[in-house]
């Protein structure tokens, strides 16, 4: 580095390769140092103080092909797992969870000032036009280099614009959001997507910690069944179920049906 700083000049092939290979391992290191922080970074959901024993309920709930009759409780404590195949309606459950959409048919009811904290998939709450700056901090915060520092993010990095973030990164800035605002209920659909393994290990400890009431939707079987205290299984078909946990789902799962293989005609083969 000290080499670097006297400012060698870049003459001969020798030369620019020499820098070059300086400048490589430098940022090598820089981005071993981040790795290394994220054992160290801390994520804590902000729960209120509320004491309500029924946070949110859906009796004989519907959305027209993927649930129907649905029974739901959430309570503080409770960390609701939510599985079934691509299309079964996992993420529209969610969305009716938090208010985005109406279910066609059923009642809901929810405590009063319900608290409800949505992660979504698809990163949506995120203005790609933002800086990092504003994007960690929306309301002002004067904490924000500390905020960065906690989830990774080098000082230089705060005026890089969103939309040129990794999508790791960008789940961390999602995650950052989502601490500052006090939670009764956290739904999390996908949250694990693109997350490196320490981080998903915060991720996970921090849940088990929240005293609010979870939803979660993640392929990650192993995270599923360590922080849910139920498992909720849609099929796909309009049916849901409960379970202990996955593996228990699992041994009960039907097997999608088959499409009927079609006879072979004589046409078809001489073709």
């Amino acid at each position: 580095m000290e080499w670097l700083r006297r400012g060698p000049k870049a003459r001969t092939t020798k030369a620019k390769a020499r820098i070059s290979n300086a400048e490589k391992i430098i940022g090598e290191l820089a981005e071993g140092s981040d790795r290394a922080r994220v054992s160290t970074a801390k994520i804590d959901f902000t729960a209120t103080d509320r004491r309500t024993k029924r946070l949110w309920a859906g009796k004989r709930l519907r959305k027209a092909g993927l649930f129907d009759d649905l029974d739901l409780l959430l309570t503080p404590g409770s960390r609701l797992g939510v599985l079934g195949p691509n299309g079964a309606g996992k993420t529209t459950l969610l969305r009716v969870i938090v208010g985005e959409l109406a279910p066609d048919a059923g009642t809901i009811e929810q405590a009063d000032d319900l608290r409800a904290v949505y992660f979504d998939q698809n990163r949506e709450s995120l203005d790609s036009s933002l800086t990092l700056r504003r994007a960690l901090s929306p309301e002002g915060e004067a904490q924000v280099a500390a905020l960065a520092r906690r989830f990774l993010f080098r000082y230089e990095q705060l005026d890089t614009s969103v939309s040129k973030l990794s999508g790791g990164e960008k789940a961390r800035v999602v995650l950052a959001r989502l601490m500052l605002k006090p939670a009764d209920l956290l739904v999390l659909d996908e949250p694990t997507n693109d997350l490196d393994i320490p981080t998903l290990e915060v991720l996970e400890e921090s849940l088990l910690a929240f005293p609010g009431a979870l939803v979660l939707v993640t392929h990650d079987r192993y995270l599923i069944d360590r922080v849910s205290t139920h498992i909720l299984a849609l099929d796909g078909r309009g049916g849901a179920e409960y379970f202990a946990d996955y593996s228990q789902w699992e041994d009960n799962r039907t097997p999608a049906p088959q499409p009927e293989r079609q006879p072979t005609t004589d046409s078809a083969r001489s073709a």
